[in-house]
């Protein structure tokens, strides 16, 4: 019954999230581009942050993964992959992540206890976080090509810089977590 509750919270959450996101929009759209540099700078960052909650929220309860086909998830360089990570620093996003918002003792303990199946979660888990970040990631950015036409330098810099911390970093740090062959 707790589980069905806190299923229930998220929806509602990413619900309240699309209103607020749209309501963003709305606001966006009204100011153009007479806004100030700070109110740009912090409401880009909240209009990211509030867009990218909609999908997180949405894949705490449903397998959104399952939208895109498995294909997408498949690594097909790895080496480039790993040249990209490494060029951009997503190790350091990565650790600090972990040290933020993750256990590493726990999750070693979930994923990595020699068993296939904590792999095979793990897995399942990297695609569902990744559908998280790529959708919002790409309907931000898309929403930046528009918004460089009718708004704020400033506030599109703000959203697009906010969209590759807060979607790409994390959809690259997913796809290199899906790079490691696991032991045998």
């Amino acid at each position: 019954m707790k589980m069905e509750s806190k299923k229930l919270l998220f929806i509602l959450f990413a619900f309240f999230l699309i209103y607020i996101t749209y309501s963003n929009y709305m606001i966006i759209d009204n100011s153009g581009t007479n806004i100030s540099t700070i109110r740009a700078v912090l409401f880009g960052i909240y209009f990211t942050f509030c867009a990218t909650g909609i999908f997180a929220f949405t894949g705490f309860v449903f397998p959104t993964y399952k939208l895109l086909p498995e294909q997408y998830y498949k690594i097909r360089n790895r080496a480039f992959l790993k040249k990209i990570c490494t060029f951009l620093g997503v190790h350091y996003f990565s650790k600090a992540v972990v040290a933020i918002f993750y256990n590493k003792k726990k999750i070693k303990a979930t994923y990595f206890n020699d068993n296939s199946d904590g792999i095979n979660a793990f897995i399942a888990r990297t695609k569902q976080d990744e559908f998280g970040h790529i959708v919002p990631f790409v309907f931000i950015s898309s929403y930046c090509v528009y918004l460089l036409f009718v708004s704020s330098y400033v506030l599109v810099l703000s959203i697009c810089m906010t969209n590759i911390v807060l979607n790409l970093y994390p959809v690259l740090m997913q796809r290199h977590h899906r790079t490691y062959k696991p032991k045998n």
